[in-house]
């Protein structure tokens, strides 16, 4: 998950430097940089939530499987007796 995010703010930042590039050499292509830059901030969100949502989901298919054995197993020591 964490390098999924490091890579967005990586992109990101070099969306940022292209678009401050973009405006010193040619005034005109402002809008073409500021569209650059409302995509970019639009697909790294977009990123860190499919990455918020996997540790999630993983999380809890762990946090399940650990439980359910661990209740399979009190279940065996408590039939046993």
């Amino acid at each position: 998950m964490s390098k999924l995010l490091y890579g967005g703010w990586l992109h990101l930042l070099l969306l940022f430097i292209t678009y401050l590039a973009t405006i010193n050499e040619n005034p005109d292509l402002k809008n073409l940089g500021s569209m650059i830059m409302i995509i970019g901030c639009i697909l790294v969100s977009i990123l860190a939530h499919l990455a918020k949502i996997e540790s999630m989901l993983s999380y809890k298919h762990y946090e399940n499987i650990f439980n359910g054995d661990s209740r399979e197993e009190n279940e065996d020591e408590e039939s046993s007796k």
